[in-house]
């Protein structure tokens, strides 16, 4: 079953992606036996896919509108943090460092903190310049 919803992870199809995210991120939370599936459905469905692991969810990192991208972020937050072992966390943690996953909220803080600053009429008008 986990398998099958791990393989919902196709963010064209944002609305499912989100529900399997969530799902996921419950299993992983629930249990070590639960993160170890998870992990095991992700390996699978990179090698089916044929990219690099974790690399379509840091894509999606990159894509999504903040919603989407705190959502993935706690996921991944999640597969890292209830890794019982630490040699386990340390390797999850590099491999996310690796495909650039830190730039990516940098550069969403930062736009978050840009958006906030300014009002809608503000921001048109930077954008116009």
């Amino acid at each position: 079953a986990i398998q099958a919803i791990t393989f919902c992870l196709d963010f064209e199809w944002k609305r499912l992606a989100e529900t399997a995210i969530n799902i996921l991120s419950v299993t992983c939370y629930a249990s070590e036996a639960g993160q170890e599936a998870v992990l095991t459905s992700l390996s699978a469905l990179w090698r089916l896919r044929g990219e690099r692991p974790y690399k379509s969810l840091v894509r999606a990192l990159k894509d999504e509108e903040l919603p989407g991208k705190v959502q993935i972020m706690q996921f991944v937050n999640t597969l890292i943090n209830q890794s019982i072992e630490i040699e386990d966390r340390i390797a999850l943690r590099e491999c996310f460092l690796a495909l650039g996953t830190l730039n990516i909220c940098h550069q969403t803080v930062a736009k978050f903190n840009f958006e906030a600053e300014f009002t809608e009429e503000e921001r048109r008008k930077i954008s116009v310049a």
